[in-house]
């Protein structure tokens, strides 16, 4: 689903791009590889693209383990790979290396925040890979010396499905809330079986990947107003190039633009913005040329690249009611 977000966002800023022109008199063309969200293929994907059809720029990956993969191979090849990736690790992964989503540094800051202030027992689960691992080990520090114990922490493999025993493990603690670092399929299988084993507690606190449609009519239904997710702050939607955006969207695919939807549209106008400043097609001079970019305000937000090529963008704790998601103000 991520992927498919955000190639439609591309597809949209690639399509009015090459109706004004393309850029510096070039039509532009987008190349597709699926990694399947699994390393080796991502690591074969980004090989195909580099040798066969000798990109100068990659955009992707969407999971952290598929980017901290092939970030090396683009490193060594001087090949930029603008990604959405929230691993804390993809921020020393290389001088080639960009990301159009904040860490989970930013993400956490928000939930153990959250946390601090309302519970004072919580229990730690957490994928096991470098985004469930880089995740939860941001949350654990926000919560250090905030007087917050951890009750339990348990592991899990992506893509697993029964979590009935490592519930049962830690159900009958003394615990407020549930602290989950894990894409969405699995944050939603494990809601489901808090449900069928009757797992209480005060709240559920998630990451930013649980913005997904099923996850959220699932909780709408059996846990409002108990999970809460850090999750980047939208632009106003007054703004010209969101509403153009969204609106433009809405014609094309007959739906609200969803996660990552507005990052894959951002990702083509900052590469745009990236080889015009340079006036070439070089990924060594885009790359420096986008080391400049500053206060960009694209579709997703406003956007900055610091000296490790990650973006600062505002963010926001969500909740979901009976009614949807709300931001909590």
């Amino acid at each position: 689903m991520w992927g498919k977000n955000t190639r439609n966002g591309a597809e949209i800023a690639i399509n009015e791009i090459n109706a004004t022109g393309g850029i510096l008199g070039r039509k532009v063309e987008i190349v597709y590889e699926d990694s399947k969200g699994i390393p080796n293929d991502a690591i074969a994907g980004v090989n195909k693209l580099i040798s066969t059809s000798k990109v100068q720029c990659i955009i992707g990956d969407v999971t952290s383990s598929d980017i901290l993969a092939v970030a090396p191979i683009c490193e060594k090849n001087k090949i930029i790979l603008l990604n959405f990736g929230v691993s804390a690790d993809i921020t020393k992964a290389g001088d080639y290396i960009f990301r159009n989503w904040n860490s989970s540094v930013s993400d956490a800051k928000f939930t153990s925040a959250f946390a601090t202030k309302n519970y004072k027992k919580i229990v730690v689960l957490y994928q096991n890979d470098a985004y469930g691992l880089s995740s939860k080990e941001s949350f654990v520090n926000g919560l250090n010396g905030k007087g917050v114990e951890i009750v339990y922490t348990g592991t899990f493999e992506r893509e697993q499905t029964d979590f009935r025993t490592l519930l049962n493990t830690f159900k009958s603690k003394n615990y407020d809330a549930i602290y989950i670092a894990s894409y969405y399929k699995e944050a939603l299988n494990v809601l489901k079986q808090c449900k069928t084993l009757n797992v209480r507690f005060k709240a559920i606190l998630g990451t930013s990947e649980w913005e997904e449609g099923a996850l959220t009519e699932f909780v709408k239904t059996n846990f409002p107003d108990k999970v809460f997710y850090g999750y980047p702050l939208p632009p106003d939607s007054t703004i010209p190039i969101r509403k153009h955006f969204v609106d433009a969207y809405i014609v094309k695919y007959q739906k609200q633009p969803e996660i990552l939807c507005d990052n894959g549209y951002d990702a083509i106008l900052m590469l745009k913005y990236g080889i015009e400043k340079s006036n070439s097609y070089d990924a060594t001079k885009i790359k420096d040329a986008l080391y400049t970019l500053k206060n960009f305000q694209g579709a997703s937000g406003r956007m900055s690249f610091d000296s490790n090529g990650d973006v600062d963008k505002p963010f926001g704790l969500r909740n979901i009611t009976n009614q949807g998601l709300i931001w909590v103000r």
